[in-house]
């Protein structure tokens, strides 16, 4: 079973911990798992961001997209001192000991903003991921913002949503989407949710199983699970793996019927047996529980979800829908995590209040203090 999730961040309903939710489910239940966007920068930034130069940190701050006028002011002041300070070879003694104080409360300054990031990936569900990273079992990808970067670590978000990128994920993967994709998009166009009248032509949805609130277990925790379920899931891993496959060549919904959809009931059942999985259920008194569905959908749902969310643009999503009308027809296959029992109630709740006070995040970044005390 391979999986992808390409996300993003949200200053509105969708916070980071859903993507981070989404990560850890599909950590466990995959054999590959690829993630792009958002969480992939949450996940390593810390690690590559301290391995820059102060003023290579500098001017990631004063190019972020979030950095505020007045705290561009504050660089851009250290910037004019630092080039004053490195255009005298032999700075007198005072001036040196001067800019050495203030380059380290510019340090401080740089840090309490990099810490921001740090705990929106610790609050995610995201913290320690890194650990665990590892080619063709789980890889992070950055999403490409120019042409000018050729890396093999960084993909464009078309090429992901087309199904060309990562290598080993190409229309071979099923594609991890949270509430919102349904909510917004696929619950106001027809999908069928009757195994018995799902057939190549239609858009479906089947509820798999129900998962606990995973949000808080440790690396450790979600290591064992993956082991454990790495055998007594291979029936499950594979049914998915074939009939996704299938989807793309558009002859699928006999694999899903007769082979995936059989699979479920043990799968849950492996899922309620666990250990790990049953504390996590006494923990939380089993309120926090996301149903999985399994289903294949039309591209261009998932094309206009991403246009939505300005991952990708106006004309890149007419690009897509110029080239999917000369190709063979054929569905995405998706993992969908929705809170409630079914798909009607998955509308009616109101998802971000679902989960403890504790355990949710703010899509925004807080802003850090603005003002650099050198007088220590």
């Amino acid at each position: 079973m391979r999986c992808i999730q390409l996300d993003f961040m949200d200053t509105g309903t969708l916070a980071p911990v859903a993507f981070g939710y989404q990560l850890r489910a599909g950590y466990m239940l995959s054999d590959v798992l690829n993630c792009a966007g958002n969480s992939s920068f949450l996940i390593k930034f810390k690690s590559a961001f301290d391995k820059f130069s102060i003023i290579q940190k500098v001017m990631i701050v004063k190019n972020a997209k979030t950095t505020e006028p007045d705290i561009i002011e504050v660089i851009d002041e250290f910037l004019k001192t630092y080039q004053s300070f490195n255009s005298m070879k032999h700075p007198p003694n005072n001036i040196f000991l001067s800019y050495k104080s203030y380059e380290r409360s510019m340090l401080t300054f740089i840090n309490e903003w990099r810490d921001q990031f740090v705990v929106a990936a610790e609050t995610a569900g995201l913290g320690g991921f890194l650990s665990i990273c590892k080619k063709d079992v789980f890889d992070i990808f950055d999403l490409k913002t120019t042409e000018k970067v050729q890396t093999t670590y960084h993909l464009k978000a078309m090429d992901v949503i087309a199904g060309k990128a990562p290598t080993n994920a190409a229309k071979q993967s099923v594609f991890l989407l949270p509430h919102s994709f349904y909510e917004f998009h696929l619950a106001h166009t027809n999908v069928e949710t009757d195994i018995e009248a799902i057939n190549n032509d239609n858009q479906y949805l089947v509820k798999a199983f129900s998962m606990p609130n995973i949000s808080t277990l440790s690396i450790t925790e979600l290591e064992s699970i993956k082991k454990q379920f790495t055998t007594q899931l291979q029936t499950f891993k594979t049914a998915i793996y074939e009939w996704s496959k299938s989807c793309y060549l558009n002859n699928h919904s006999e694999k899903f019927v007769t082979e995936v959809v059989p699979t479920f009931s043990t799968t849950e059942q492996v899922i309620n047996d666990n250990d790990i999985l049953k504390h996590c259920k006494s923990v939380h008194h089993n309120k926090v529980v996301q149903s999985i569905y399994f289903g294949a959908v039309e591209p261009e749902n998932i094309w206009l979800f991403y246009l939505h969310y300005n991952v990708i643009t106006i004309e890149e999503f007419g690009y897509l829908k110029t080239a999917y009308a000369a190709d063979a027809a054929y569905k995405i296959p998706i993992m969908l995590f929705l809170f409630g029992n079914n798909l009607a109630e998955a509308i009616t709740q109101e998802t971000t209040k679902n989960m403890e006070e504790d355990e949710t995040v703010n899509g925004e970044i807080k802003r850090v203090k603005k003002h650099i005390n050198i007088d220590d």
